[in-house]
C-alpha cells in the first residue's frame, strides 16, 4: 500500500479546520511557499496542526502532510485574532521552554499591545427611523461591477444583474394629478446588464414577478444592439448634491456637474420643500436661481457665471414636495454653449423664507444630473434590461428591494449534414462547450476545422437522452480552458487538444480498447498503485449544487455502495448542476468511482503514448510476476507462432491479444501448447499479416493471460532517453463497469421529464410592470322608479340596468321623454374601470324575485333570469311599462336580485337587490328616479 500523499487547503476562518473535501493533493518535494495562493488579508499557515512563521515555508512537503492556509480578512476584529495567534507562534518559536506561567504572561502583554492597537469594533447604535409620505425607490440588489467583465449566462439561471449605467431619479407629477404643481413622485430610471448574447427573461422583485406590482411603468428586454426607449443611459449623478438646505441669498455650489473628459447637453435639478409648502391657513411660495459656467477638466473656470433659469412654486400642504427641472446646454434656441462643455453649477433662494412658528417654509437642493452629449458607452453584444418605476408605499416598503431576472441563455447547434443552426434556448453543456469554443463575442473564436464537432455532437445527442444539464453565470474572469472543463465535468466529459484539434470525451463505460501496453513497450518501472480502505476513507458523498427552484446551495447524500449508515461523508461540490436527479446522479457516480475504482496505474513510454487520447480505453499487462506476459512473435508458420517468452498454462485456459501494426489489439484468440515450450497454436487466424524480425519492421507484440482495462486520464511529458528520443509519461485508472451502471436506476423514462422548471406567470410585464386594478364585485340594495302623468306624457316608462364590461353599473330611467343616466358610485367594481378581459374572470346571475302588475300587465321584462353570465360583456336588464292610454292608472313592479361570483372558483363575491318600479298617474305628476 502506497504512503499517503501531501494535501493542501485554503479556508477564512483560523478558528476552524477544515474539512477532507476541501483538501487537494499537492505534489511530495516541493515547498510550502510554492503552494501559497493569492491573498486579499492576512495569509497564515499551518502544518499538521502547527502554525508556521513565513521563514519556515521554505520547507519541503513529506508524506501525510496536511497543509492549511488561512486567508483572513483585515478588520480589526478578525485582524487582532490572527496576530494573537501569530504571537504565541513567535513566543514559543524564539522563547523556547517557557514555564506556563511565563507562557501566559508574555501572551496576555501581546493581547494588550493588539488592542491598543486595534481597539475591538464598538456595535453600532440604531439610526433614528424616518417617518413620512415620501417614498424612494432604489433596488439594493443591484450594483454596478466596475472593471469587472460582462457576464455570459449559460443555460438558465436566475441573476441580479448589475447596473449597466449609472441609475438615476427624477420628479414628476403623475398623468392624473389634480395639481400639477404639487405631489410630485419619485420615478427612478435604471439600465441593467443581462449578459452577453441573446435571452429569454423573467423580470422579478425579490421572489414576486415584476407584473404584479402596479408602480412599475416600464419592465422591458432588449436584445444586443437594441437602445433603451425609457432610460437614457448617459447620465450621471452629482454626489456632491445630497440635500443642501437653501438659505435666502446664499448661493450653494457651484460643483461639476459630471466628471473629466465628459461634457453636458442638459443638466437637471431637483429641489425640494422638505417640510411642505404654508403657515396657518395661507400658501406660501419659494423661488430660486440656478446658474452654470463653463470649466475644463481640471475644474478650471472658462467663463463668467450665467443664469440658467429663475423658478418658483406656491402651494399649501403639509406633504414634502419635490420637483425636477431640465435643462438644454447645447440644443436650446437660443444654445446657452456653444458645444457641449463641462460645467459646474450653483443655486442660490431668491425669496425670503418664513422663519414664524408654524411655517412650511424649508427649501433644499436634492439632486444634479448631467445628461451627457457622448453617446452611451453601450456593449453592442450585451443584452440589456430597463426598468422605470415610481416610488410608493407598494415598493418602497419592500423587505428586499431587489430586481431578480429568470434568464435562459441562447446559442448554436450543430449537425453533421445540416452545419450550424440558429441560435435557440439551450441548456445542453455539450452546445456550450462548442459555443464557448466558436464564439467570437465570449469564447476563443476557433474555425471548425480545429474542432472535433462530431464527437461533440454525440456528447449532445447522449446529454439529450439523459437530461444532463449545464446551467452557470461566468460572472468572473476566467481562463477559456477552465470554463470549458467546467462545462464538461457536469456531464461526466473533459474538453481535451489533439493534433491541435479540440475534441471531448466523455467518462462512460467502453470494452474496445484502443491500443495495449507491457513491458515490452514501455520503460521500466511500471507502476500499480492501488488505495485500500481505512476507516478514516470516506463511505459517503455529499453533493453540493444551487436548487434550481430555490437557487440555493442544496446537499444530496450519496452512501457508497453497501453503505446503509455513511458515518464519514466527504463533500463535494458541482457548479452547473441545478436539478435534484441530475445531483444524485452525479453523487452516486462520484460514490461507485471511490469504492470500485482504487487502482492507478503509471507508465511510461515512446511515441505508442500518442496512441490513446484522455478517456481512451487501453490494455494493461503490469511488469509483475504471474500477473500476465508479454513479449515478441519470433516466427510465425500459418496458426503456429513461435513466441519470445515461454506461455504459463497453469492457470487454465490461455488467450493471446495480438497487436496490430497500427497499434490496436486484435480480437483475443485461444492458443494450445505447440511442439517446443515457446510455440503455441491459434484457435482462430488472426485475421492480418503478422510481422517477424526483417529489418525494417518491429516484430508483432503480444500480451498472453490475465489483463487489465485502463482508461487514460493523463499524457504528460516525460522527457527524452538516452538516445533522445521523445517519452510521455502516462497514468490511467484501472476501470470497472460498476461504476458506469451506478445511476443507471436514475435515468429518465420515455417521455419523463426530470427536474422539470416552471416559468412564474410573467406575461403581462410586456412593455411595462402593473398588476391592474383590484376587483372588488359590490352590489348594494336600490329602488329606482319612473313615475309619469299618462295625460301628459304618452310615452312609454322604461328603467333599463347594465353590468358593462368595464366594471360600471349604469340605470338609465326614461320618463317625460327624457332618459336620465345613473352611475352609482364604485359600482359594480368597487375600485373603478377595469380590463374586459379581467371581468371576464367573474360572472353574474339575475334572479327574479317579485313581479306585481296592475290593473293590467300590458309591460314587457327583458334579461337572461337564473342563469349565470360571464361580465366580459355588457349584461342588460329592462322593465318596460307601455303608453296605451290616459284614462286609468297602471304600474309594474319587479324585484331582481344580483349575484357575481369568482368564475374559477365559483364563489359569490357580492349579491344585492334591485327594485324596479314603474307608474302611470291619471293626475299631476312628472318623471324620477331613486
Amino acid at each position: 500500500m502506497s504512503q499517503r500523499p501531501p494535501v493542501s487547503g485554503v479556508a477564512r476562518n483560523p478558528f476552524i479546520g477544515l474539512r477532507a473535501s476541501e483538501m487537494q493533493t499537492v505534489p511530495l518535494g516541493i515547498t510550502i511557499a510554492s503552494l501559497a495562493p493569492e491573498a486579499k488579508g492576512v495569509l497564515m499557515c499551518r502544518v499538521n496542526g502547527e502554525w508556521l512563521l513565513r521563514e519556515s515555508w521554505e520547507s519541503e512537503t513529506l508524506y501525510g502532510d496536511v497543509i492549511e492556509w488561512y486567508d483572513v480578512p483585515q478588520d480589526n476584529d478578525t485582524l487582532r485574532g490572527v496576530l494573537q495567534i501569530a504571537a504565541i507562534v513567535a513566543i514559543n518559536y524564539f522563547f523556547p521552554g517557557l514555564t506556563p506561567f511565563q507562557l501566559f504572561a508574555a501572551s496576555f502583554a501581546a493581547s494588550t499591545a493588539l488592542n491598543l492597537l486595534l481597539p475591538p469594533t464598538q456595535q453600532e447604535r440604531n439610526s433614528p427611523q424616518r417617518t413620512g409620505d415620501n417614498f424612494t425607490a432604489s433596488l439594493s440588489g443591484n450594483e454596478a461591477r466596475l472593471d469587472q467583465p460582462i457576464w455570459k449566462i449559460c443555460g438558465r439561471r436566475e441573476i441580479n444583474p448589475p447596473f449597466a449605467c449609472q441609475p438615476y431619479y427624477e420628479y414628476r407629477a403623475r398623468p392624473d394629478a389634480v395639481d400639477a404643481n404639487l405631489d410630485h413622485d419619485q420615478y427612478f430610471y435604471a439600465l441593467y446588464a443581462v449578459g452577453v448574447g441573446n435571452y429569454d427573461v423573467i423580470a422579478k422583485i425579490a421572489n414576486t414577478p415584476i407584473s404584479r406590482f402596479g408602480d412599475v411603468l416600464v419592465a422591458r428586454y432588449l436584445p444586443p444592439g437594441t437602445a433603451p426607449t425609457g432610460v437614457l443611459a448617459n447620465v450621471t449623478t452629482a454626489t456632491e448634491v445630497s440635500g443642501q438646505i437653501l438659505e435666502s441669498g446664499r448661493f450653494v455650489g457651484g460643483f461639476a456637474a459630471c466628471a473629466a473628459q465628459r461634457t453636458c447637453a442638459a443638466i437637471g435639478i431637483d429641489i425640494a420643500a422638505t417640510r411642505g409648502l404654508g403657515n396657518g391657513g395661507d400658501p406660501r411660495t419659494v423661488s430660486w436661481r440656478v446658474d452654470f459656467r463653463p470649466i475644463n477638466d481640471f475644474g478650471q473656470v472658462l467663463g463668467p457665471w450665467q443664469t440658467l433659469a429663475t423658478e418658483s412654486r406656491t402651494g399649501y400642504t403639509a406633504t414634502p414636495q419635490r420637483w425636477s427641472y431640465r435643462y438644454e446646454l447645447s440644443t436650446g434656441s437660443p444654445p446657452l454653449l456653444a458645444t457641449a462643455q463641462r460645467v459646474e453649477v450653483r443655486v442660490v433662494r431668491t425669496d425670503v423664507q418664513d422663519t414664524s412658528a408654524g411655517a412650511l417654509h424649508e427649501l433644499a437642493w436634492i439632486g444634479l444630473r448631467a445628461y451627457l452629449a457622448e453617446p452611451a458607452p453601450l456593449n453592442a453584444d450585451t443584452a440589456h434590461y430597463e426598468v422605470v418605476m415610481r416610488a410608493s408605499s407598494q415598493l418602497s416598503n419592500l423587505s428586499s428591494r431587489d430586481l431578480r431576472l429568470i434568464v435562459q441563455g441562447y446559442c448554436r447547434t450543430w449537425t453533421p449534414g445540416g452545419g450550424w443552426d440558429i441560435e435557440d434556448a439551450i441548456r445542453n453543456p455539450a452546445w456550450w462547450m462548442l459555443d464557448l469554443a466558436t464564439s467570437p463575442t465570449w469564447g476563443i473564436n476557433k474555425p471548425d476545422e480545429r474542432i472535433d464537432l462530431q464527437s461533440f455532437y454525440e456528447l449532445a445527442l447522449l446529454c439529450d437522452e439523459r437530461q444532463d444539464r449545464f446551467d452557470w453565470v461566468f460572472d468572473s474572469a476566467t481562463s477559456a480552458w477552465d470554463a470549458l472543463q467546467l462545462i464538461a465535468r457536469t456531464c461526466r466529459s473533459r474538453v481535451f487538444r489533439r493534433n491541435g484539434v479540440l475534441s471531448v470525451a466523455r467518462d462512460e463505460l467502453v470494452t474496445v480498447p484502443v491500443t495495449a501496453f507491457a513491458p515490452r513497450n514501455c520503460k521500466p518501472g511500471m507502476q500499480i498503485n492501488e488505495t485500500h480502505r481505512t476507516r478514516k476513507t470516506p463511505d459517503a458523498i455529499v453533493i453540493e449544487y444551487q436548487d434550481h427552484r430555490t437557487w440555493e446551495w442544496t446537499e444530496i447524500e450519496c452512501a457508497l455502495p453497501g453503505v446503509t449508515s455513511p458515518t464519514n461523508p466527504v463533500r463535494k461540490r458541482i457548479e452547473g448542476v441545478v436539478g435534484a436527479k441530475h445531483a444524485e446522479r452525479e453523487g452516486r457516480y462520484e460514490a461507485a468511482n471511490l469504492l470500485y475504482r482504487t487502482r492507478q496505474v503509471q507508465f511510461t513510454t515512446e511515441m505508442q503514448g500518442m496512441l490513446p487520447a484522455y478517456m481512451s480505453p487501453v490494455d494493461f499487462v503490469g511488469d509483475v510476476r504471474g500477473y500476465g506476459t508479454s513479449g515478441d512473435v519470433v516466427n510465425v508458420s500459418g496458426n503456429v507462432l513461435q513466441l519470445s517468452d515461454q506461455p504459463d498454462y497453469s492457470l487454465g485456459e490461455l488467450y493471446i491479444t495480438l497487436i496490430k501494426p497500427d497499434g490496436i489489439p486484435a480480437q483475443e484468440i485461444l492458443v494450445s501448447p505447440g511442439s517446443n515450450p515457446y510455440e503455441v497454436i491459434l484457435a482462430t487466424a488472426p485475421g492480418f499479416t503478422i510481422s517477424v524480425e526483417d529489418g525494417l519492421t518491429e516484430r508483432t507484440k503480444y500480451l498472453l493471460g490475465p489483463k487489465d482495462l485502463v482508461k487514460i486520464i493523463a499524457i504528460e511529458d516525460g522527457g527524452r532517453d538516452d538516445q533522445g528520443v521523445q517519452l510521455y509519461r502516462l497514468t490511467g485508472v484501472i476501470d470497472d463497469e460498476r461504476v458506469h451502471a451506478a445511476d443507471v436506476s436514475l435515468l429518465p423514462g420515455p417521455g419523463e421529464i426530470q427536474d422539470p422548471i416552471g416559468n412564474p406567470d410573467d406575461s403581462d410585464s410586456e412593455g411595462g410592470g402593473g398588476g391592474g386594478l383590484l376587483v372588488v364585485p359590490r352590489i348594494d340594495d336600490a329602488e329606482w322608479d319612473a313615475i309619469t302623468n299618462s295625460t301628459v306624457d304618452t310615452t312609454d316608462l322604461a328603467i333599463t340596468v347594465t353590468f358593462d364590461k368595464n366594471g360600471a353599473l349604469h340605470v338609465d330611467v326614461l320618463a317625460m321623454g327624457t332618459t336620465l343616466n345613473y352611475l352609482p358610485s364604485g359600482q359594480w367594481n368597487l375600485y373603478g374601470p377595469i380590463e374586459p378581459s379581467l371581468a371576464g374572470q367573474y360572472e353574474i346571475r339575475a334572479t327574479l324575485t317579485l313581479s306585481t302588475d296592475w290593473p293590467t300587465s300590458d309591460n314587457e321584462f327583458t334579461g337572461t333570469l337564473d342563469t349565470w353570465q360571464t361580465l366580459d360583456v355588457d349584461r342588460v336588464w329592462e322593465l318596460r311599462n307601455h303608453y296605451v292610454d290616459s284614462s286609468d292608472p297602471r304600474q309594474a313592479i319587479r324585484f331582481v336580485r344580483f349575484e357575481i361570483r369568482e368564475a374559477a372558483t365559483e364563489i359569490v363575491q357580492d349579491a344585492g337587490t334591485l327594485q324596479l318600479f314603474t307608474f302611470f298617474d291619471a293626475g299631476p305628476g312628472g318623471s324620477g328616479g331613486g
